[in-house]
């Protein structure tokens, strides 16, 4: 899983230009909203590098997450589903294998939870 919050300062396009695929940069810019595309293209690649437990070494630019072209077998059989986090955030959950559910349940911020004992 990846989350990260939406910072409009952040230089967008030269990033998606070092890390994203041709295909995936140019994704970002054919969408409406370029803004959201950047970051929930920027979180399904991290999410499946940090599941995969690659990490960075991986190379970014390797793999697409916006079709199912130029991807790895390792990353094929991932599945994405975004997540509807907070407002000002993208975070998207990576499984491995078929279909899966998901289910998110909102915490009350001012529940105290018991601690544990010592």
């Amino acid at each position: 899983m990846d989350i990260e919050k939406i910072r409009t300062e952040v230089k967008r396009e030269a990033l998606a230009w070092r890390f994203f695929s041709a295909n995936e940069y140019q994704a970002v810019r054919q969408y409406a909203d370029p803004v959201r595309a950047f970051y929930t293209l920027w979180t399904k690649k991290q999410a499946v590098l940090k599941a995969t437990g690659v990490g960075l070494a991986t190379g970014l630019r390797e793999f697409d997450v916006a079709t199912q072209c130029k991807q790895p077998e390792a990353v094929k059989r991932w599945q994405f589903t975004n997540i509807g986090f907070a407002e000002g955030y993208v975070a998207t959950l990576a499984a491995d294998g078929g279909e899966f559910t998901s289910r998110a349940w909102e915490i009350d911020p001012h529940h105290s939870f018991p601690s544990c004992p010592a």
